[in-house]
């Protein structure tokens, strides 16, 4: 799982550039970064391969043999690709709108659709593992 911190940082690092760039009055570099507004398809792609990457990665975290010791409910997981894809999605969307806050992390902390969308997965995690049916029985 530590592994699939990397490509989402990745593409948290591409939308915070796509967003600075959004932001942009001129076409220009910007000042202290070697990149400009010619540069923002580039980030897209980046943050859509750290997007790929990071479902990959998740995927085949669900195959490994630790996932399936501690997750007996192994195809909720493969459904947590969903919403994971969607805010990761929403992430790159809203940076290449420029419509984000500079730090994508304080957005997410702070975006209410976000932080739902993943409580949405820790809830599904949390079932899978069967710790919901320890909690309340059932």
């Amino acid at each position: 799982m530590l592994i699939f911190i990397f490509p989402v940082f990745i593409t948290l690092g591409c939308v915070k550039r796509m967003t600075e760039l959004g932001k942009a009055n001129t076409d220009a570099r910007l000042p202290g970064r070697g990149y400009a507004k010619a540069d923002r398809p580039d980030l897209l792609n980046v943050a859509a391969l750290g997007v790929v990457g990071a479902l990959i990665v998740f995927w085949r975290y669900t195959l490994s043999p630790q996932a399936v010791a501690l997750y007996p409910t192994q195809w909720l997981l493969w459904l947590a690709l969903v919403p994971i894809y969607i805010w990761l999605y929403r992430m790159v969307k809203i940076g290449w709108l420029g419509k984000m806050d500079y730090d994508p992390i304080v957005f997410a902390l702070r975006d209410k659709m976000g932080v739902g969308i993943m409580l949405i997965v820790i809830s599904m995690m949390y079932y899978a593992a069967g710790i919901f049916q320890m909690l309340f029985g059932g």
